[in-house]
Formats: C-alpha cells, structure tokens, sequence
C-alpha cells in the first residue's frame, strides 16, 4: 500500500514549490500540528484558492477605501 506522499505525488504531479521544502516535509510539518492548528492552516489555503473568496476581499478592500462601511454598532442593532 502506498504512503501519503506517494497518493499526493500520484494525484497532484504537477506540484511545485517555491521553497526549500518538499512535499513529504510540508506533509510531516502538517501532521506535527495539533488538529485546531492544521484545520485553520488548511481551512485558510483552501479559501486563498478559492477565487470567489479572493474576489470578496478585493471588493471588501475596495468598499472600505471608498467608505462604504458600517459601525459595530450599525451592525449589530
């Protein structure tokens, strides 16, 4: 049976990084978190891929420069 790092290599052989690790490190870095950890880490990198996410902060971004935003208290009354 096959390890995880040869599951991923065999889906995703494209993978390249842009740092001095490799995937069977980033794959051991990520099994060393304690679970609260890693599901934020992983939560977070799939809503960065996520383009409708990135286009949501763009125009959150493009609100509060143009001022269009609301109080706390607007908010929550």
């Amino acid at each position: 049976m096959a390890n995880n790092t040869q599951v991923v290599d065999k889906e995703y052989p494209e993978v390249e990084f842009k740092v001095n690790l490799s995937l069977s490190e980033l794959i051991s870095a990520l099994k060393s978190l304690d679970p609260e950890d890693r599901e934020f880490f992983l939560e977070n990198l799939l809503a960065a891929l996520s383009p409708e996410y990135l286009a949501s902060i763009q125009e959150a971004r493009q609100d509060y420069r143009e001022g269009r935003t609301m109080s706390h208290k607007e908010v929550f009354e």
